[in-house]
C-alpha cells in the first residue's frame, strides 16, 4: 500500500521538531536546580591601601506559606539574580595622605599657645604684647627725711629693678620737687631687699660705726585692730542677738568693763571681745562668718588700727611678712607707720607694699623680733595681671 501522503507529512514534521528541540536543550520548567558558585571575596590590598570589605549575604526570600524546610534550604545559598550591596568607593593613597596631613595641622594649631597660632602670625599687628604685671603706686613719703634718705650710702648702692618697665613707673614732673622725685625713683625703680637681708644689713651698718640704716624692702603689710575699738564695734553688732543667754551674759560683762572709771586695758578688752565672739559663734553657727565680716569692715572703714607710742609720737603698728599669708609669720618684723601714711592705705588689712624704712632695734618688750622698722616712704605694689598696651 502506497504511503499515505498525510502520514508522510506528520512524520516529517515530528522529525524536524525533534531536531530543533535537541538544539535548544531541555526545557526550563524541567531543569534540575543547581548550586550556584560562591561569590568570590576580595583579596587584601597592599600595605597602606584601603582593606577589602566582606559584605553580608542579602536577606532570604519571604517564607510565608512555604514548607517548614524551605527557609533552611534557602539559607544555604544566595539565589542568583539577587542584587548585591555596592561597596563604598575606594580612596586612593594620595587622598589618605593629604587628609592625614590636614588633620595633624589642625590639631597642632588647636594645641599651640596663643602666640604661636597662625592668626597671630598672619595678623601680628593685632596681637597684644605682654607687659610687666607689677606696678608700684606711690602713696607717701616723709618730707623731713628726704635729705637723710638721699645721702644714705645704702640708698645710693641700690641696683635698678629689672622686673618693672619704665611705663609703669611713678609719673615724673607734675610740680614735684627734686627731692620728692628722687625719693619716688628710689621707691619705684630700685631693687628691694628681702626681710631676711635686713638683719644682716643692720649688723654691717653697726660694724661700720654708722648710726642709722635706711632700707628699701618689699613684703605684705598686715594690720591689726585696736582692741578697745574692736570691742565697742562687736558690742554694737551683738545687740540683735541678746535673746541668747550666753550672748547676753558676755555682753553685759563687756559693757561693765568699758564703764569702769579707770578704763580698760587693751589686753582685757581683747579678752572680752574673744568671749563675745565665741558666744555669738555658738548661737549663730553658720551665720557667724557674715557677722564677723561686718565687724571687720566697720573697723577698716574707721581705720581703727592698732597704735603704739614710739619714737616720740603715736604710730600705727603693723607686721611686715615675707609672704602673702594672712597669719603672722615667725619672721614678721614690726612696722610703725605715721598716721598720715596710714591714711593713704587702701581699705584692706593685708597690703602688698614697698617701703623705705629706718631700721631700729625693737621698741616694745612684747615683740618677738629684735628689730623695728619706721616707715619713711610708702608705695603699694599692684598686680595688674597680663594685659595688652
Amino acid at each position: 500500500m502506497a504511503d499515505d501522503p498525510l502520514d508522510h507529512l506528520i512524520s516529517s514534521t515530528l522529525t524536524i521538531e525533534g531536531d530543533e528541540a535537541k538544539q535548544r536543550g531541555p526545557a526550563l520548567p524541567f531543569t534540575e536546580p543547581s548550586t550556584p558558585a560562591a561569590i568570590p571575596r576580595s583579596e587584601p590590598m597592599a600595605s597602606g591601601a584601603v582593606p577589602a570589605q566582606s559584605w553580608p549575604a542579602p536577606p532570604p526570600y519571604a517564607t510565608v506559606g512555604m514548607p517548614s524546610a524551605m527557609p533552611e534550604m534557602l539559607a544555604r545559598f544566595t539565589p542568583p539574580g539577587v542584587p548585591q550591596h555596592a561597596p563604598p568607593p575606594r580612596i586612593s593613597e594620595e587622598a589618605l595622605a593629604a587628609g592625614a596631613a590636614s588633620s595633624a595641622y589642625a590639631l597642632s594649631n588647636a594645641a599651640a599657645p596663643r602666640e604661636q597660632h597662625p592668626l597671630f602670625e598672619t595678623r601680628g599687628s593685632l596681637a597684644a604684647p605682654r607687659v610687666a604685671t607689677a606696678r608700684v603706686d606711690y602713696l607717701w613719703h616723709d618730707t623731713l627725711s628726704e635729705e637723710r634718705i638721699l645721702r644714705a650710702p645704702s640708698m645710693q648702692k641700690l641696683e635698678p629693678a629689672a622686673e618693672l618697665e619704665s611705663e609703669w613707673l611713678a609719673p615724673e614732673g607734675g610740680g614735684a620737687a627734686d627731692g620728692e622725685r628722687a625719693v619716688r625713683a628710689i621707691l619705684v625703680e630700685r631693687k628691694p631687699s628681702s626681710i631676711e637681708e635686713v638683719a644682716r644689713l643692720y649688723e654691717e651698718t653697726l660694724d661700720r660705726g654708722e648710726e642709722r640704716l635706711f632700707c628699701l624692702v618689699r613684703g605684705e603689710l598686715g594690720l591689726s585692730f585696736e582692741p578697745i575699738e574692736a570691742l565697742r564695734v562687736a558690742l554694737s553688732v551683738a545687740t540683735p542677738f541678746l535673746a541668747d543667754a550666753r550672748v547676753r551674759e558676755t555682753y553685759d560683762a563687756a559693757q561693765e568693763a568699758l564703764r569702769a572709771t579707770t578704763g580698760v586695758a587693751p589686753a582685757i578688752a581683747a579678752s572680752h571681745k574673744e568671749r563675745l565672739e565665741e558666744a555669738m559663734k555658738a548661737a549663730l553657727r553658720t551665720s557667724y562668718p557674715a557677722v564677723e565680716s561686718l565687724i571687720d569692715r566697720a573697723l577698716i572703714e574707721d581705720r581703727a588700727f592698732s597704735r603704739r607710742k614710739v619714737f616720740g609720737k603715736s604710730f600705727v603698728r603693723g607686721l611686715l611678712h615675707a609672704s602673702s599669708a594672712t597669719s603672722p609669720a615667725s619672721g614678721a618684723v614690726p612696722v610703725y607707720l605715721p598716721q598720715e601714711a596710714a591714711e593713704q592705705l587702701p581699705l584692706m588689712r593685708l597690703v602688698s607694699v614697698r617701703l623705705i624704712v629706718e631700721v631700729r632695734p625693737t621698741q616694745d618688750a612684747v615683740e618677738s623680733h629684735p628689730l623695728a622698722l619706721r616707715v619713711v616712704a610708702l608705695g603699694r605694689v599692684v598686680d595688674l595681671g597680663s594685659r595688652g598696651r
